[in-house]
């Protein structure tokens, strides 16, 4: 994931974005968007979009807890975001 989010900061012309020059570039798997994941998903945007509002929230431990409890699951392998 990591390979992929330098790939897309470095394209010719993104260099001037302002989420590039911050490094607020992030990349999600894509089986993120739906089932159980999509509510962990949505989790991660409020990070990522507003980080002082939501300091307290930790997606990856609530898709963890969610996991585990519902379908007996660790997280090792699941889906991912990157950077976190």
């Amino acid at each position: 994931m990591r390979a992929k989010r330098d790939e897309i900061m470095s394209l010719t012309g993104f260099d001037s974005i302002d989420a590039v020059k911050s490094g607020r570039v992030y990349v999600m798997d894509i089986n993120m968007a739906s089932g159980l994941s999509e509510l962990i998903t949505l989790l991660y945007y409020a990070k990522w979009f507003h980080p002082d509002l939501f300091q307290d929230i930790n997606p990856r431990e609530v898709h963890a807890e969610l996991l585990k409890k519902y379908f007996g699951m660790e997280i090792d392998g699941i889906h991912q975001v990157y950077p976190e």
